[in-house]
């Protein structure tokens, strides 16, 4: 989106930048409608410009270090994530990651996974269709994600990043390639 900006819009990021350095005062909200009414934007541009606006003029997920440190800041479980990231990519290099505002996404062609950072924990979410609940899977809840992601797996420690959970993963990953 930001790409077609100009040829979208007439101006260039950096016009909008400058246009939106006139706004100071106003809350995000505020400014989405200024932008639509104002400049007859469309509501995703606005809210494009907007998120950019607010994060210091820098595209929101352009830095992917910002939004790590952003999700695991406060719970101390970025090593944890690190390690599980590891192991996953261990599986299949090949594995696309996206990092997020509040999760990371992981797929290979289609999201197969993600990763959602809480206060004491990461709750993993895996696209894994009908597969009965047992022991340490449990219906996902709170992962804000796709209706294919149904399950989660929580991991608190290293040790939680078992044979068990991998397994699961390898089996999200070939249930979401066999959909294609």
């Amino acid at each position: 989106m930001v790409v077609k900006l100009k040829e979208n819009t007439g101006k260039s990021l950096e016009e909008w930048i400058s246009v939106m350095a006139e706004t100071e005062g106003m809350k995000k909200m505020e400014l989405v409608k200024w932008l639509r009414s104002a400049h007859g934007l469309k509501n995703s541009t606005a809210y494009l410009l907007m998120a950019i606006h607010f994060n210091g003029g820098e595209l929101v997920y352009a830095n992917v270090e910002k939004l790590l440190e952003e999700q695991y800041h406060k719970n101390g479980l970025r090593d944890l994530y690190e390690s599980f990231n590891k192991q996953v990519l261990d599986l299949d290099s090949s594995i696309k990651i996206g990092v997020c505002k509040g999760y990371t996404s992981y797929l290979k062609d289609v999201q197969f996974m993600i990763t959602v950072p809480k206060p004491k924990e990461i709750r993993v979410g895996l696209a894994l269709g009908n597969k009965p609940f047992e022991g340490k899977l449990e219906k996902a809840k709170s992962l804000g994600a796709n209706e294919k992601i149904g399950h989660q797996f929580v991991i608190q420690t290293e040790a939680d990043i078992n044979q068990v959970l991998l397994d699961l993963i390898k089996e999200a990953y070939m249930n979401n390639l066999k959909s294609l």
